[in-house]
């Protein structure tokens, strides 16, 4: 477990580092106009760390259990950075948002939907499997092949290139 962590977080290190990244930046920007402070530190710089360790972690999970949805973490950590230098500029909209973290939720939400749209494209699925699944008691189908096959092919199987089937 500890060495397939490991190698994960070597992996995805650099999407890690940039989401964490944002997320900081994001909740530095969210609290920047607060005038509170905890001891000498702005309770900005507070929020963006707490932000960026609880992204972090939830980045890190993702990763490790929902390895189809990576994708979307650079996505929805760009819109939590837009959505926060707009809360920003306008303070309406920020006692808005940070009065209803459902809604914001949302938005981050909807907003990385989009910019993942707009960064990867549509995602279309195939209409035919190039690869079928098997389950253990299907049997792969033989079948003699081309003399292409043969050729190029057959070396994977530790067969003669003349004699060699190919399996389907």
């Amino acid at each position: 477990m500890i060495i397939s962590l490991r190698a994960l977080l070597y992996r995805e290190r650099r999407r890690l580092i940039l989401v964490a990244s944002l997320a900081y930046l994001a909740g530095v920007l969210l609290y920047l106009p607060s005038p509170a402070y905890i001891g000498a530190v702005h309770i900005s710089f507070v929020t963006g760390a707490v932000y960026a360790a609880v992204v972090g972690v939830a980045a890190i999970l993702i990763c490790a259990l929902l390895p189809s949805m990576r994708f979307m973490m650079e996505a929805v950590a760009i819109s939590r950075l837009l959505l926060a230098l707009v809360i920003l500029g306008e303070p309406a909209l920020r006692a808005f948002f940070l009065g209803n973290p459902l809604i914001m939720a949302f938005v981050l939400v909807v907003g990385g939907v989009c910019i993942s749209r707009g960064i990867h494209g549509r995602i279309e699925k195939p209409s035919k499997r190039l690869f079928q699944m098997r389950t253990p008691w299907q049997q792969a189908i033989v079948r003699q092949g081309t003399d292409w096959q043969r050729k190029f092919v057959g070396w994977v199987e530790g067969g003669t290139a003349s004699t060699m089937p190919l399996r389907a």
